[in-house]
């Protein structure tokens, strides 16, 4: 039994941390946020602020472990990278390596260097009105500070490079072509005889167009594109000495072939390897940890067509207050982890999610199906990149309209009262009595006030509390039987 310390309490590690102590290994958990899941959830755990690559590598020394695992994070594998320069470590890449493929700018520079298919960058000067760009950080995930400029000019570019630099850690962004095509991700464990297992996973963004929120393994990916996605690992491996183990792609497949948008070597987040594991009976997470431990990937999953599994990360497209989850058809449940508590405020998304869900849908063709529903809210959004506001207001797709349509209530009350809730029991109650009131005959009938020759007549109930006036007819209801009338006429 070795000890292990693992740079990762999200949700995320966990199956990284069950793979660990599976293999019999002691491990102990180091993270900065004692409110993550698996640092409530595990008496091993230590406070640690591992992005301080010397008080890392102290406790690795004081605490007398054997081998340092990265988590779902890239500051826990700089980390990683930055000790294992100090310190022999199997299956860590140098800091050098893990800078150039983390680094979104150095990454662009390097590739293009080489030839390979990665979307170009851009001086800000140099971009045309025409051309669609998408503005980020160089250092970030998830889409944050990200911004796509199908027609940019000088100011809007401006603003987005703003956006992304505060959101980098090194403050700076960058700006690249904007590549039309379907997103996926290709996930393979390599070693020196080249690949030897992999998947390929459809990605789509339904909260945030550049967060990744719903996905499912593929097995019709285009030959062509995978040998050549396959190639690029290979490749990226061979020039920057790569040590064996996982190199995760995303990539976007277009009519021209494939464009790499960005390449990883620590294990995806939103327990992307439970949903390899669901769908092909890969153990992602054994694989994924075995090189840090000096060992292989273990057996490769039994062939066979993959399991129709819909990965999808639960969030708000605008932020809101969470309250419960409702379903609108039949789902098969396989997995369902929830990150958020009812009545806790959420950001919009990337920066806050309601839960994890994985569904299992009935084949192929059900599949299709469960992702349309997932993607249904995406239709605004896309709608708004194409249209003028105008058209969308006389068209009802807004996102006003939208939230008409998907909140349960009469859409005359969330206009009339857009900030109070539907009335409650005791109001219900209150009005359901006014009514058999009034139906039983106990209110005194419609009063009719005509000022006839008058220039104004007014009408007065001290008991009811009504002081009423008008210049023509008056027509006064909701008066008890024994409310006292007067009426006032004035020339």
């Amino acid at each position: 039994m070795a000890r292990v310390l693992l740079l990762d309490t999200n949700v995320a590690a966990g199956p990284l941390l069950g793979a660990l102590q599976s293999l019999g290994h002691e491990v102990t958990l180091a993270g900065g946020q004692p409110a993550d899941v698996l640092a409530r959830a595990h008496s091993t755990y230590v406070r640690l602020d591992y992005s301080d690559t010397a008080a890392t590598l102290a406790l690795f020394e004081t605490g007398g472990f054997d081998f340092l695992v990265p988590g779902c994070n890239d500051r826990s594998y700089q980390t990683c990278a930055e000790i294992a320069d100090l310190r022999p470590l199997p299956g860590i890449d140098t800091s050098e390596a893990t800078y150039t493929l983390n680094n979104k700018a150095a990454f662009r520079a390097w590739a293009q260097a080489r030839g390979l298919p990665v979307p170009r960058t851009l001086e800000p000067e140099t971009v045309g009105p025409g051309q669609p760009v998408i503005v980020k950080p160089e250092e970030a995930y998830s889409g944050r500070g990200a911004t796509v400029l199908r027609t940019p000019t000088r100011s809007a570019l401006a603003e987005a490079l703003a956006v992304a630099c505060a959101e980098s850690r090194s403050g700076r962004g960058l700006v690249e072509e904007f590549v039309e095509g379907q997103l996926y991700s290709h996930t393979a464990f390599l070693d020196s005889s080249g690949v030897y297992m992999d998947a390929v996973v459809e990605e789509h963004g339904s909260a945030n167009p550049l967060a990744v929120d719903t996905s499912h393994v593929v097995e019709d990916f285009p030959a062509k594109a995978l040998e050549e996605a396959r190639a690029f690992a290979i490749s990226l491996m061979r020039e920057l000495d790569l040590k064996p183990g996982l190199i995760h792609t995303q990539l976007i497949l277009g009519p021209s072939g494939i464009r790499v948008i960005e390449v990883t070597r620590r294990c995806p987040g939103d327990l992307y390897s439970l949903l390899i594991q669901l769908s092909t009976g890969m153990d992602y997470a054994r694989a994924y940890v075995g090189p840090f431990l000096g060992e292989d990937f273990g057996d490769r999953p039994q062939p066979g067509p993959a399991a129709p599994i819909l990965r999808h990360t639960l969030s708000s497209p605008e932020g809101a207050p969470f309250g419960a989850l409702r379903f609108h058809r039949p789902l098969a449940i396989e997995r369902y982890v929830s990150l958020a508590l009812s009545g806790e405020t959420l950001s919009p998304s990337p920066r806050s999610r309601i839960g994890l869900l994985f569904a299992r849908a009935r084949d192929a063709t059900d599949l299709a199906e469960l992702k349309a529903a997932a993607l249904e809210r995406r239709s605004v959004s896309k709608l708004k990149s194409k249209f003028e506001y105008s058209q969308l207001v006389s068209s009802f797709c807004t996102d006003k309209d939208e939230m008409l349509r998907q909140l349960d209530r009469p859409e005359r009350l969330q206009q009339m009262l857009p900030r109070s809730s539907a009335p409650d029991a005791v109001e219900r109650r209150r009005e359901a009595a006014w009514l058999a009131t009034l139906l039983a005959g106990k209110m005194a009938p419609v009063i009719e006030v005509d000022p006839k020759d008058a220039d104004l007549a007014v009408f007065v109930s001290k008991r009811a509390k009504k002081v009423l006036g008008s210049t023509e007819r008056m027509v006064v209801r909701g008066l008890s039987a024994d409310d006292d009338v007067t009426t006032y006429l004035y020339k």
